[in-house]
């Protein structure tokens, strides 16, 4: 199985990112799409944009600081204003994997430039390129501030392997600056009849950071979510005060290949929602994991209906398929399946089950936005499902969630419902009871900026669990969530399972890798051993028990960096064996 990128998604992630930056409108929205410079506040990164084309100081600049610095180039041509217009068009905006920022003191002082070029390739590295101080500044180091927020952005926003650049080997000065700043030369190229002098390639080696606390989650925020909810807080009330939900409920639907859908305030409020369309009420019984959030319980209890817990797999951490059966009774109206930490659980046996005994599937996909089982993707299959935005998730809105289904009719009643019971023909009359889980304009803004990039995200979390395979995989005592056959896992949580070979326990562990600045958390506990439940079923739960008892969720932030996975890893290494 592999964990990275496919060049397809790798190649459209970067192009149409690249494509939004160089395409402001304005400049109110260039200053939105520009990278804040970290320890820096009055710096900014600027990208050259088309209106630019447009900027006469900023095309002079450009010109200038080209002639100034032509001894430093391959190609030691002098330019002149029209030519380097001429150049900002054709060999910098038009070229789809080339972007090129001003660095900006003081909200409008250029005082050089830095660029990334030649992304497009099948190592997926990314080139750092036009590196120019164009102008003195007060501060000596803004530069080797520049060129490391640089990485550090575009390693959260794109799936990068790695960095590097090419400098003419004359240049010592600039040789010298990259070594200062973790560039090492790895070859020296002078294989190009139309080059005459060599060049070096020197590639990038992050400078680790002992004393950074490692986080179990985290979101990558772009210049593209910033833009879109100052766009929702500025525009986005009265007429249109639904713009930015009307665009993501489209994108969302497009995405998942499904009908319909409904912005939600939270995942439960979704399932809650779903649970009242299809006339689940007190006496009813559902049945569901016994290893999940308890909001997939508590909206059951929201219907005065009464929860059943099945217990889990220990292959892919959901339901356990064989046991659903012997828990069906004359009362049982529904199953809800959850996908675990982004794994899919065995829809099409669940499917199966349902249909068998006529029963509601509800799928709470909260943490598993682009998982797959058999190539479909998870929320689908079922009746309903519902999907999760809150901050910690993959996809993050702050709070929020979304409900989806393919029946129309099951869509209508659900989306009259969730707006408090109206009847839209008549102004305010409420014909029953109805609930308020709204998602608001803003936040939905966010969502969709997030959801335009879910594929990168989405590699990026298969990335991190991918290292942390590199690094545990030969340790007996443990095992790690594996996708299982057919499934896609987007791994929101990497997670491992203790087993009795282990020198310590799970919650020992925990503590260790605290002390050494590392988060991690308990898998969730068992919502059988909830006091105020009916405890029926619960004896046989052996799975369940032994998941919550002994499985830890490890870091996972779609920011985290491989030598970070690999301290956890070697903490983990040192206690455990």
């Amino acid at each position: 199985m592999t964990h990275n990128i496919s060049y397809n998604d790798y190649s459209k992630s970067v192009t149409s990112f690249f494509k939004f930056l160089k395409n402001s409108k304005n400049y109110k929205e260039l200053t939105l799409r520009s990278i804040k410079v970290k320890n820096k506040d009055d710096f900014l990164l600027v990208p050259i944009s088309k209106i630019h084309l447009n900027d006469t100081n900023v095309i002079k600049k450009l010109c200038e600081w080209r002639n100034k610095n032509s001894n430093f180039f391959v190609q030691k041509n002098k330019t002149n204003f029209n030519r380097t217009k001429k150049w900002m068009k054709n060999n910098l905006i038009d070229v789809e994997d080339k972007i090129l920022f001003l660095v900006v003191r003081d909200g409008g002082h250029p005082i050089g430039h830095i660029g990334l070029a030649n992304c497009l390739n099948k190592k997926m590295q990314f080139e750092i390129d036009n590196v120019i101080k164009g102008e003195k500044d007060e501060n000596k180091e803004v530069f080797s501030v520049v060129i490391q927020e640089l990485i550090r952005w575009a390693s959260q926003i794109f799936y990068v392997n790695s960095f590097f650049l090419r400098v003419l080997n004359t240049n010592d000065r600039a040789i010298n600056f990259y070594k200062k700043n973790n560039f090492k030369i790895i070859k020296s190229k002078n294989n190009n009849k139309n080059i005459k002098e060599p060049y070096l390639i020197m590639s990038y080696k992050e400078r680790q950071n002992g004393n950074k606390f490692i986080l179990t989650a985290g979101p990558s925020i772009s210049q593209k979510e910033v833009s879109y909810v100052n766009d929702a807080v500025s525009k986005g009330w009265n007429n249109n005060a639904n713009d930015y939900l009307k665009k993501l409920e489209k994108k969302f639907c497009r995405y998942l290949n499904c009908k319909y859908a409904i912005p939600t305030s939270s995942c439960t409020g979704a399932m809650h929602i779903a649970l009242m369309a299809l006339g689940i009420k007190k006496g009813d019984e559902v049945i569901l994991p016994n290893i999940t959030w308890v909001a997939t319980a508590n909206a059951i209890a929201y219907v005065n209906a009464t929860p059943i817990f099945a217990d889990i797999d220990l292959k892919d951490w959901g339901i356990d398929v064989g046991k659903i059966e012997k828990l069906i009774t004359k009362k049982t109206k529904a199953i809800m399946p959850v996908h675990l930490y982004g794994q899919p659980c065995n829809m099409e046996n669940i499917i199966k089950i349902a249909k068998k005994y006529n029963l509601y599937v509800i799928e709470d996909a909260a943490p598993a936005i682009g998982a797959k089982f058999k190539n479909k993707k998870c929320g689908t299959f079922g009746d309903f499902g519902a999907f999760s935005f809150q901050g910690a998730k993959l996809l993050v809105s702050g709070e929020g969630g979304m409900l989806v289904t393919n029946n129309k009719k099951l869509y209508l009643k659900a989306l009259k419902i969730s707006n408090q019971g109206r009847n839209y023909k008549k102004t305010f009359f409420i014909d029953n009871l109805g609930v308020k889980y709204k998602m608001s304009n803003i936040q939905a803004a966010l969502a969709l900026g997030q959801l335009e990039r879910i594929d990168a995200l989405i590699a990026l979390k298969r990335r991190i669990f991918g290292w942390y395979n590199k690094y545990l995989s030969n340790l007996k005592c443990v095992s790690l969530n594996h996708e299982v056959q057919n499934t896609k896992s987007i791994y929101w949580m990497s997670s491992i399972i203790l087993n009795k070979k282990a020198k310590i326990k799970r919650d020992k562990l925990m503590k260790i890798l605290l002390k050494n600045k590392i988060d991690s958390r308990p898998v969730f506990p068992e919502l059988s051993s909830f006091k105020y439940w009916n405890k029926k079923n619960v004896s046989s739960l052996k799975n369940s028990k032994y998941l919550s008892s002994n499985a830890i969720n490890l870091p996972s932030g779609v920011c985290l960096k491989e030598d970070q996975i690999k301290k956890v890893c070697k903490i983990i290494k040192a206690n455990l064996t």
